[in-house]
Formats: structure tokens, C-alpha cells, sequence
């Protein structure tokens, strides 16, 4: 008997068991089994449809003795397994209360073990800590839910020895069908979980290449090239029929179908882009009417579109588009929609980096105009009185003077944090040694030994000219003889390296160690005390922030026996400047 009704239950069980391949396909099952989103609607569907699974059992079911071996508890456990005590229980409740209708000397004790059995599920799932319930715990709480079942067949079904016959008959095979029943399910439900990782890792893998050649690119922020080049990489890395980027006003790229009239330039044209622009959420439409084209023929048919914020602004929107031309996949996925919410998320933190690039970038011209301020001042006010004492004894050379002075001024203030080539930086220097010899006559010597072939290479603007004036202001007074200059640039393996030598006092080492930290950095300290370490700071700044640590400026001086600065520029780094 035994092993005629488990077999007959097994072959009833395929029907539960395909029914559940294509549950496990079902939105709402996806979002109960992620915890994404789970609306009430969701929760009710799952209760209607696992107490339907358990009505079905006891349709598939086997009568016997006035009563039916079946498997009507797979449906509301396997409900509470996934959807927690309140599904597993009134799946069972729903599904005990239709036994109860059939009649038998079991009815009341099925009806009360199957909701039972259902929340059993449920607590099980409340209280275990992993992502979903393993197969084999679940087959476990198979076993222990159907002797919980004829436990109670036992204890309250009359009269006692027909209950007795009928567990001696059906215990065995319900217990084993319906563990293996409730097994299967969830094992199913594992493919599902292993299909979202798998889905997730390849939305990674695609993101972060994605990811990684758009970041040249959006480095320079958003706008119409760096959206186009973004664009192309995403449509040429995915199956998608369309890809679009806009900002808060008009399109900036559109690749792919549709890009003969969504053009970049022009004015955002679909409905359902103002719609996430007016909102700040997620939108996808799946119809050609929910995108709402301007343009009546649009080969468009579903898109996803997701916003493009910058530190909580936004910014604009990413677009990825499916169209009719593709009838296998004319309409948005769950992945396409997955994908598009973590390419936004990448987009939008490399503006973020660009944004944060920029403002850095302001901030260092900010600070080297403020520096080259503090240079300034005393320079010029020297200049102008020695341009008034030359007015009437020496014309010609306050005109010099003056020409020299406004080239100086306005390669200044024009290429203040930029770069300018080696040769250009040189005609600074003999714009200022002009002024300088100017007022100082021959007191000033400067030695020129320059490798012509690095005059083209390209170096931050004002990086040598502040140590030709370093040298002087802190020399000419301080020495009796004549101050010699010497301005060196020679190439040594890959690196360039500059030089300026004088002749003058030198620098005592204690002003030495306040000028520079233990790590070779120039500290504040001294500019308090004079105007030493302004100029000195302001290269080594500059220095650091282009080529790194390794690029500081390095000091060499004795007291009365002039000092060397020089410092070395990564030839490959100037290359790309």
C-alpha cells in the first residue's frame, strides 16, 4: 500500500512542480523573493496564488479511508518560506478552509494543520538569517510540518483507531512526497537567486568596463562630446537598440535608432524625459504612446530613462532604448533596467569627480593668482620709480623698461596656471632680468646654459622665473661684488632638470629648516618673517601638484657661498601636457 500511493503522489507531484518553474518566473514572485518593492497587491497575489498550490494538492491527492493523502501543504509552506508567517498563514487558512468543504472525518484537523503548517513556514523564514531558506532546511520543515499534520489527526480526528489505520497508511508517503515537494521549490527558488547573481556579476562586469572608457571622457564633465563618446561606448557594449544622454534642456547624444530626428542640440522631445526631469525618478515606458516622441513614425518602442545627478542636483538623464525592429526583445528588461540604474549611478559620480576636478582646479589658479599678487606688488612699485628717475636722464631705456614690464604683467596674467613651452618661460626671464639689470646696471651677470632641444617642451607657466627673482631680491643687497646668475636646463636619462646658482649671502641653515618640513614640503612659517618663502612656496607647490612628491624643489646653500635651487620634471608627463 505503502509504495503504490508514494508512487501515485510522486506523479502527481510534477504537476506542482511545474507549476512552480513558472511561478518562479512571475514579477511579483521576484519581488517578494528580493524584498524589492513588495506592495500590498504583491502580498495578496502571493496568499491567493500559494493557497491555490494548496488546493491543487488536494485535487492531485489520493482518496483513501474517507480522506485524501495529498499535497496541499507544499503551497501555503512554501508560502510562508519565501513570504514570511503572514503568507504561509492564510495561504493555509484559505486552503484548510476549501479542505474543510470536501467533508471527511479529517476535514477539521486538515484544515487546521494546513494553516499551521503555513505559518510554521512563515516563522522559519521570519527568523532564519540567510538570503533565502535552503533546500535542505526546507525539507527538514517538510518533515516536521507533516508530523505536526498527523499529530493532530491523531489527538482530534474520530474515531481514534480509523485515525490511527489512516496515518499507519498515509503518513509515510505525505511525509516524504510533500518534503520532497517543498524541496524541489525552493531549490527552484535558489535557480532564481543564482540567476539574479549571475545577471548582477555580468551587469558589473558590463558597468565597470563601461565605466572605466567613459571616464577619459566624462573627466571633462557633461556635455555634448563627452555625452556622444559615453553614448557610443554604451550601445557598442550592449545589445540595445538606442542609447541617449541629455542635460535638464536638450539632447546631447542620441546613437542608434531613432537618431535621424533625436538629434544632439536640439530641444528634449519625448514626454517621458520631462517626466523624469520634472520628478527626479526612474520612468520606463513600454509603449510608444508612454514615450510620448514628437515624431509620429518613431521606431522607439520602450525605454528606461534614469537621472543623472551631480551631489543631489540634477543634471540630466541616461536613456536606453529598445525598438520594434527587434520583435525578440521590442521591450525593457528587468536587467535593462538594472543596468541603466548602475551606469547612471557611475555617470553620475565621474561628473562628480569632474565637478570636483574643476573647482580644484579654480581653486589652484585662485591660489596662484593670490600668490603672484603677493610677488608682485613690490616688484612693480620698484620698477615704475626707477622707470620715473630714467624719464628725463635715460629715455630710451625707460621705454625699454616699460615694454619689458607690460610683457612681463601680461604673460602674468595670461598664462597663470597654465603651460607654456620652455622657450616662452625664458622670454619671462629676460623680460624681468631686462628690468632688473635695468636698475642694478652691471651689477647683475646672468650665465645662460640652456639644452636647445628641450625649448619646445611645455612646463607650468612662472616655475622659474620666481627663482631668478628669489636670487636677486635676496642677494643684490647683501654682497659687495657682482651677483652672478647661472640658469641651467639639461635633459638627464627622463627627466629635465632646471638650476638657478648665485653668488650671493646664502641662506643660514636655521631660515633653511623653517623654510622646509621633514617631508621636503614648504612650510608658512617663514613668510611671516619676510618674503623668503613665498616664491620658494609657490613653486614647490606647483611642483608637487603636477609631477608629485618627488618633484619638490631641492635647496642647496652655505652661508656666504651663494645657493643652488633646482628641481626635475618626469619628461613623460610634460609630454602630455
Amino acid at each position: 500500500m505503502h509504495d503504490s500511493l508514494l508512487l501515485a503522489m510522486l506523479e502527481r507531484l510534477s504537476i506542482i512542480a511545474i507549476l512552480a518553474f513558472f511561478l518562479s518566473k512571475a514579477s511579483f514572485f521576484r519581488n517578494i523573493l528580493y524584498n524589492a518593492k513588495v506592495t500590498k497587491k504583491d502580498l495578496f497575489l502571493a496568499i491567493l496564488i500559494f493557497a491555490g498550490i494548496g488546493i491543487l494538492g488536494t485535487y492531485t491527492g489520493v482518496p483513501t479511508k474517507d480522506a485524501i493523502a495529498n499535497s496541499r501543504v507544499i503551497g501555503p509552506m512554501v508560502g510562508g518560506l519565501i513570504g514570511g508567517p503572514i503568507v504561509g498563514f492564510f495561504a493555509g487558512l484559505i486552503a484548510g478552509l476549501h479542505r474543510l468543504t470536501l467533508g471527511g472525518f479529517t476535514a477539521t484537523t486538515c484544515a487546521v494543520s494546513t494553516a499551521l503548517e503555513g505559518l510554521l513556514g512563515g516563522l522559519i523564514r521570519k527568523y532564519y538569517k540567510g538570503e533565502y531558506v535552503p533546500w535542505e532546511l526546507a525539507f527538514f520543515a517538510g518533515i516536521l510540518g507533516e508530523g505536526i499534520q498527523m499529530g493532530i489527526i491523531l489527538l482530534f480526528s474520530k474515531p481514534y483507531p480509523k485515525a490511527l489505520d489512516l496515518v499507519n497508511d498515509i503518513g509515510m508517503p505525505m511525509t516524504i512526497t510533500n518534503a520532497i515537494g517543498i524541496t524541489v521549490f525552493m531549490m527552484i527558488v535558489k535557480s532564481v537567486f543564482d540567476e539574479k547573481e549571475n545577471i548582477s556579476a555580468t551587469l558589473a562586469k558590463i558597468s565597470l568596463d563601461i565605466a572605466n572608457k567613459t571616464l577619459p571622457f566624462l573627466r571633462n564633465g557633461l556635455n555634448e562630446i563627452s555625452a556622444a563618446n559615453a553614448a557610443k561606448i554604451i550601445y557598442e557594449s550592449t545589445d540595445l537598440d538606442a542609447v541617449a544622454i541629455t542635460d535638464t534642456d536638450k539632447i546631447l547624444a542620441h546613437i542608434g535608432v531613432g537618431n535621424d530626428h533625436h538629434k544632439s542640440g536640439i530641444p528634449i522631445q519625448t514626454n517621458a524625459t520631462k517626466n523624469t526631469l520634472l520628478n527626479g525618478g526612474i520612468n520606463i515606458a513600454t509603449t510608444k504612446e508612454e514615450i510620448g516622441c514628437s515624431i509620429k513614425d518613431c521606431q522607439l518602442n520602450s525605454v528606461v530613462i534614469v537621472p543623472l545627478k551631480c551631489f543631489d542636483k540634477l543634471v540630466g538623464t541616461l536613456k536606453l532604448y529598445r525598438s520594434k525592429k527587434k520583435v525578440s526583445r521590442k521591450v525593457i528588461s528587468n536587467t535593462d533596467i538594472e543596468l541603466a540604474k548602475g551606469l547612471a549611478q557611475l555617470i553620475s559620480y565621474q561628473i562628480e569627480i569632474a565637478q570636483v576636478e574643476e573647482q580644484k582646479k579654480l581653486a589652484s589658479q585662485a591660489k596662484l593668482i593670490a600668490l603672484a599678487s603677493q610677488m608682485n606688488p613690490h616688484f612693480l612699485f620698484n620698477t615704475l620709480n626707477a622707470v620715473i628717475s630714467f624719464i628725463r636722464t635715460n629715455p630710451n631705456v625707460a621705454r625699454e623698461m616699460l615694454i619689458n614690464l607690460s610683457e612681463y604683467l601680461r604673460y602674468n596674467l595670461k598664462n597663470i596656471g597654465t603651460f607654456i613651452t620652455i622657450a616662452k618661460e625664458l622670454e619671462i626671464v629676460k623680460s624681468y632680468l631686462y628690468i632688473e639689470k635695468s636698475r642694478f646696471g652691471n651689477k647683475i651677470e646672468v650665465e645662460e646654459e640652456i639644452d636647445e632641444s628641450l625649448l619646445e617642451e611645455k612646463i607650468p607657466a612662472f616655475i622659474l622665473q620666481p627663482l631668478v627673482e628669489n636670487a636677486i631680491k635676496h642677494s643684490i643687497s647683501k654682497i659687495n661684488t657682482k651677483l652672478m646668475l647661472k640658469i641651467k636646463i639639461q635633459r638627464m636619462e627622463e627627466n629635465i632638470q632646471f638650476y638657478v646658482t648665485d653668488n650671493g649671502p646664502g641662506i643660514k641653515q636655521e631660515k633653511l629648516q623653517k623654510i622646509f618640513t621633514a617631508n621636503n614640503e614648504i612650510t608658512s612659517e617663514q613668510e611671516s618673517e619676510s618674503s623668503l618663502g613665498i616664491g620658494l612656496k609657490n613653486v614647490n607647490e606647483r611642483l608637487v601638484s603636477f609631477f608629485g612628491k618627488d618633484a619638490y624643489l631641492h635647496i642647496h646653500t652655505k652661508e656666504g657661498q651663494g645657493t643652488l635651487v633646482y628641481f626635475m620634471m618626469p619628461k613623460s608627463l610634460l609630454s602630455n601636457a
